[in-house]
């Protein structure tokens, strides 16, 4: 749609890409929801995880196995999409093989971002997943836990407000998502500023993308190490 209205009106910009990111997150976050129960939750109610791990693959295998399947699903919301826009783009300019060189960096960006979000958030629904052998109830807690973590952190926010507050923001994947967006694009970011301060850097965002996903990696490895 911003590319059909980019190519009738020249001067128009409908959606950025650091608006694109922020924009999908509630999509992204029902897929994760649907996706990362099948990855976990028939395993472990059909009682097959002995005959994997008979076989010679360990524990951290099966695991990182599953995320990479979940990020690889989720690139198709987190990734390509944006970079089928981010070629449009170059297309509609007077000069498409000018424009593709000179904006080569955004695409870059749109590729870290992409890789980014899908394996955070893959990583955030496999955890949940790894508690139950229910899709169901997976699906619904996954969904539920992406709204009420953000409420948490508004409300920690609001309510001890110092020089720690911005830290809450970890608990919000929608906000973590939406800072690294505008941090790599180097956007300001003005209402989050308001309710979290001033927040993380891009490498302190990056950093905090990458804890949650180390230690969501190891919550489902201590889940799965009681088997043995």
């Amino acid at each position: 749609i911003p590319l059909g209205v980019e190519a009738f009106l020249p001067s128009a910009s409908v959606l950025e890409y650091w608006d694109f990111f922020d924009f999908i997150f509630l999509i992204q976050g029902i897929f994760v929801a649907t996706i990362a129960p099948e990855m976990l939750c028939g395993d472990r109610r059909e009682n097959v995880l002995a005959l994997y791990f008979s076989r010679a693959i360990t524990r951290l295998d099966y695991l990182l196995a599953k995320l990479v399947a979940a990020a690889i699903l989720t690139l198709t919301i987190s990734l390509v999409p944006a970079a089928i826009y981010w070629l449009g783009r170059q297309f509609l300019d007077d000069k498409p093989v000018s424009a593709i060189r000179d904006n080569a960096d955004d695409l870059g960006r749109i590729v870290v971002c992409g890789v980014l979000i899908a394996t955070y958030l893959g990583a955030i629904g496999l955890m949940v997943s790894s508690f139950t052998g229910r899709k169901s109830i997976a699906v619904a807690i996954i969904i539920v836990g992406f709204v009420i973590s953000t409420s948490i952190a508004y409300a920690l926010a609001a309510a001890i407000d110092g020089e720690f507050t911005r830290y809450f923001l970890v608990l919000s994947p929608a906000d973590m998502i939406g800072v690294l967006s505008y941090r790599l694009f180097d956007r300001p970011i003005t209402d989050i500023d308001s309710d979290f301060g001033p927040v993380f850097s891009l490498w302190q965002t990056v950093a905090g993308i990458v804890g949650t996903i180390a230690v969501a990696l190891g919550v489902m490895y201590w889940r799965y190490v009681p088997n043995d």
